[in-house]
């Protein structure tokens, strides 16, 4: 049994691509990013020897303050730009408290539409001592006349308003 030979050049050959290929971008990225720090040095150097000073030291130390008074004046309108935009005035916040209470004032009214809700007439019906005379506990109650049944019926009422049980 033989053992066979495979071509291994056209592989070879792709990858060898590949990594040169690669290799060209990132020689490009390191020539810009060169290119911009380069400029960049200029820059500063310049900015420091515009500075205010007699000494090298001097300049640099009045470039460094000048630099951080730029950076919190930028910190300082940034905030206050923000507070602006978040600030509300006297009208507006009224009229956010009007919205608001509208708002409430509409769901309260679709949930008790749509699940009831406390009656705006009235509300329970009141039983008469009369009406209750008919309807009451033969068993208990059926040898009282209306007039015992009553008087019964109010000192249990008494009762239960005072004690929180039926006598």
């Amino acid at each position: 049994m033989a053992i066979e030979n495979y071509d291994l050049g056209p592989g070879r050959a792709k990858r060898k691509a590949d990594r040169q290929a690669k290799r060209a971008t990132s020689q490009a990225n390191r020539a810009t990013k060169r290119t911009a720090r380069q400029t960049n040095k200029a820059t500063k150097k310049a900015a420091i020897d515009a500075m205010p000073g007699t000494t090298k030291l001097e300049k640099r130390i009045n470039y460094s303050a000048a630099k951080t008074a730029a950076k919190d004046k930028a910190r300082r309108d940034n905030r206050a730009a923000v507070k602006k935009a978040k600030s509300v005035t006297p009208e507006q916040r009224k009229a956010n408290q009007t919205k608001a209470t509208s708002d409430h004032n509409k769901r309260l009214a679709d949930a008790t539409a749509k699940y009831g809700g406390k009656k705006e007439s009235g509300g329970k019906k009141k039983t008469t001592y009369s009406e209750a005379y008919k309807k009451r506990d033969m068993k208990t109650y059926g040898k009282l006349s209306e007039a015992e049944y009553t008087a019964e019926a109010k000192k249990q009422k008494a009762h239960y308003a005072r004690y929180g049980t039926w006598n």
